[in-house]
């Protein structure tokens, strides 16, 4: 689009109207992969087209806003969240809201400080204003955090550690001895290292969580040699299997079904019992080369972790369960780096009953 006689060729393409429901897919569909100041100043009118629409689609509406870092959309987001304020509403308004962080600063405040809103929702408001402005948001989340449950917690710990400010708060509170180690996990404690690098509070608590990461290994280990054993006296249900087995074409290939962002599963049949326990069991001891876990932070401090789906001059795409992509433009890359032991795929060992796993294992067992 810097050539001037492309952008005079395509320019009357978007000025008709008839076009714009196609230009708007093709936008989401390669997720602003084509960087241009030229691309969002032709996109300008379609933006404000769309949110003059009665009854306009909201959610697509934000995400073309976000691609296109369209912060004329604030004032559209705050009417939509005074209009209606449901979790739906506020979590696809906020991120419009963080385009201009200093100018919606109140509205963002009023939504952290809001008792009301349903834990999740309130958790996405606090992470919000923490990043906008970390010295007013913590009190918040100090007041807030510890009085939730302690699986509650946890998965709020997880989430907030997903941003740098959300991490330098979190080693706060834990130097406060407001949280403690077992508040965390493995994965958030390598957030916190990874943002605070110095920090005698992070280097403890990953220390911490090596030496538990160690125990857990063990008892996996163990795990797995006792099903072994199992799966040669238990009879598996191969049909219970296959049924269990759509939630690993979430990742996997075999034939022309499920994705190719995991290891493809045909020719399993020919793999030992033991092997495949692990791979299901102990997805961190049995990652193969490039699908491990990958980590990009951006400029504006939030992370993005999954498998690494395509790194080039434009920017990363980093893909996750079911093929979700998420494509962060170069310009917004602040790093991207890979979690050292650790695969983006879920462990089955605490999810599944031994029946279940050993049903799968048949199953999987019969792909030639």
């Amino acid at each position: 689009m810097q050539n001037p006689k492309i952008e005079k060729l395509v320019a009357p393409l978007f000025a008709d109207e008839k076009n714009h429901d196609h230009l708007v897919d093709l936008l989401l569909a390669t997720q602003g992969r084509v960087q241009s100041s030229k691309l969002s100043k032709l996109f300008s009118p379609i933006v404000s087209s769309l949110a003059g629409q009665p009854g306009e689609d909201s959610n697509k509406l934000y995400q073309v806003g976000l691609i296109l870092k369209a912060g004329q959309l604030s004032s559209h987001a705050l009417d939509s969240i005074a209009k209606n304020k449901d979790a739906a509403t506020i979590n696809a308004a906020l991120p419009i809201l963080m385009l201009n962080p200093k100018k919606n600063m109140k509205a963002l405040e009023t939504l952290a400080k809001d008792g009301s809103l349903p834990t999740t929702t309130r958790l996405e408001t606090i992470a919000a204003f923490l990043r906008a402005d970390p010295k007013a948001g913590f009190p918040i989340l100090a007041s807030w955090l510890p009085g939730l449950e302690k699986d509650v917690q946890q998965a709020a710990v997880d989430r907030l550690s997903l941003s740098t400010h959300g991490a330098r708060a979190l080693l706060r509170l834990l130097a406060d001895k407001v949280l403690t180690a077992e508040d965390f996990t493995y994965l958030s404690a390598t957030r916190l290292s990874a943002t605070a690098k110095k920090s005698p509070v992070a280097r403890e608590l990953m220390n911490h969580w090596t030496k538990e990461k160690k125990q857990q290994d063990t008892l996996q280990i163990k795990k797995v040699d006792h099903l072994t054993e199992i799966a040669k006296k238990l009879e598996g249900n191969v049909e219970t299997g296959q049924a269990l087995f759509q939630m690993c074409l979430a990742c996997h290939a075999v034939g022309d079904q499920g994705y190719s962002i995991a290891p493809a599963l045909d020719g399993s049949a020919s793999r030992e019992t033991h092997a495949l326990l692990t791979a299901l069991l102990r997805p961190d001891v049995a990652v193969e080369g490039g699908y491990g876990l990958t980590r990009v932070t951006r400029k504006d401090g939030t992370m993005v972790e999954g498998y690494l789906y395509s790194s080039n001059p434009t920017g990363v795409t980093i893909a996750t369960q079911g093929n979700v992509q998420t494509f962060i433009p170069r310009n917004d890359v602040q790093a991207e780096s890979s979690v050292p032991g650790k695969s983006f795929m879920p462990s089955l060992l605490d999810s599944l009953p031994e029946q279940n796993v050993i049903d799968l294992i048949n199953y999987i067992q019969t792909l030639e």
